[in-house]
């Protein structure tokens, strides 16, 4: 499917607002929490989706209500590839036409809240050009960065030599770790270094795949996929009854999803994970060892023998280069 010469429209309000839509799945399919994500956000902005992976005929249909333009191929340049690939069938005089351009993927699980309120409290704080729901600090670059499964670009910044020299240097990777220190690292890094203002939707900083109950205390309407990575049907009472307490998501659109294979391989597979997984979580009570992004740490029995951190380690939450949005929200308990 394909409109990609419709001209911008304005959606709730005057802001107009366009969406590339990166997507991935090993098994070619647009599954339930993607169509029910690409539904509610396409009452804000125009979406033009690319799936990076071949998909049987029909499976688009599914998303064809929600979306200006779809397509499925692979390229191999992950989802900053897939931006591009659609920013190449767009037409930069045609993203031109926007306000604000929305870079998301299928990673999430998503909106967990109301969008509108998300979008209202984003445009109340004017003083943004780059706005990302969550950020992250790489110790190897010692750089803060946005998320990038959810970044909006002002104006100002869709049309910079910033962005556009980004997308025109998007290239094959050999995997994601060099697409993030190629890509979204060295992005955010340089936005910020030429006085465009960076700003981050959610105040809490941590590890997205372990802490995510308290990310969503803290507003934050994403959920990543691969926090379910090993769950099994047994344990779903664990997180479902939380899910329910503190967002409007449907659970049984993650629960499908994890009962569909798509975040393993093999049932099997998922086991033996666990088990290693398990084992070693057991055996780092008595010997530790990580040489990994500037740090070397070796702990036996308790003791830590080395226990060297790279400078600026202990700064970590201290760093005020990507305020919050200004918003007045209390903390859910």
């Amino acid at each position: 499917m394909d409109t990609c010469g419709a001209k911008a429209k304005t959606l709730n309000g005057a802001i107009k607002r366009i969406c590339l839509f990166a997507a991935y799945d090993k098994g070619g399919i647009v599954h339930d929490y993607a169509v029910y994500y690409l539904k509610e956000l396409s009452s804000f902005a125009d979406i033009y989706y690319l799936a990076e992976c071949e998909m049987p005929q029909g499976e688009l249909e599914k998303i064809k209500p929600y979306v200006r333009a779809s397509y499925a191929y692979k390229h191999g340049k992950y989802d900053f590839g897939s931006w591009q690939e659609l920013i190449g069938k767009i037409g930069w005089p045609a993203l031109a036409e926007y306000d604000e351009l929305i870079l998301a993927n299928d990673s999430c699980f998503a909106p967990l809240s109301s969008l509108r309120k998300f979008f209202a409290e984003a445009d109340a704080d004017k003083e943004w050009d780059a706005l990302g729901i969550t950020k992250n600090y790489d110790m190897a670059s010692r750089t803060w960065y946005l998320n990038s499964y959810f970044i909006i670009l002002r104006r100002k910044l869709i049309l910079s030599d910033i962005f556009r020299g980004l997308i025109d240097g998007i290239e094959p990777q050999k995997n994601f770790s060099e697409v993030c220190s190629k890509y979204e690292f060295p992005f955010t890094k340089e936005c910020i270094r030429q006085g465009y203002s960076v700003k981050c939707y959610c105040s809490y900083v941590g590890r997205m795949y372990s802490e995510w109950r308290e990310m969503i205390r803290h507003g934050c309407l994403f959920l990543k996929k691969k926090s379910f990575a090993g769950y099994s049907n047994a344990e779903t009472v664990l997180w479902e009854r939380f899910i329910k307490k503190h967002t409007d998501y449907d659970t049984e659109l993650i629960k499908k999803y994890i009962n569909s294979g798509g975040l393993y391989e093999n049932p099997r597979k998922t086991r033996l994970k666990m088990i290693f997984r398990y084992m070693a979580k057991i055996a780092s009570r008595f010997a530790y060892l990580q040489f990994h992004r500037g740090k070397r740490k070796l702990r036996l029995f308790g003791v830590y023998l080395i226990n060297n951190r790279p400078k600026g380690d202990e700064a970590y939450y201290e760093d005020g280069s990507i305020p919050q949005l200004k918003i007045t929200r209390k903390r859910s308990e």
